[in-house]
């Protein structure tokens, strides 16, 4: 049975998701709701998913990635990608869903995350 955990930190105004496990049908609930708890916090001007620590990611789970997308997105918060590893960039490349998002390769502490796109 697959697992996820979610670490929430805030830094700032930035608000950061430590995902570590599998984002798959059995868990992209967690992810979503986290993420969208965290969007109605006072004072946050953009989110990080800090993804270095995910293990797997299948369609379900990029499809809770494109939700937490949309709602940054209708909120005006810029969402950041951190330090996904090559199955799960691959699987974005694939579906043409990367460019969707702001992707850092690393995955540098909040405070450090300067998004470009």
């Amino acid at each position: 049975m697959s697992s996820i955990n979610v670490k929430t930190t805030r830094h700032g105004d930035r608000l950061r998701f430590e995902v570590s496990g599998d984002l798959d049908y059995l868990n992209d609930a967690a992810v979503v709701t986290a993420a969208l708890e965290g969007m109605h916090d006072p004072g946050v001007t953009a989110i990080d998913l800090d993804l270095s620590q995910l293990g797997f990611c299948d369609s379900t789970g990029l499809g809770a990635l494109i939700t937490i997308h949309s709602h940054a997105v209708d909120r005006g918060l810029p969402l950041v990608l951190c330090g996904p590893r090559v199955g799960l960039l691959r699987l974005l490349t694939l579906t043409g869903v990367d460019t969707l998002f702001t992707i850092l390769l690393d995955a540098p502490a909040s405070a450090d995350v300067e998004p470009t796109a």
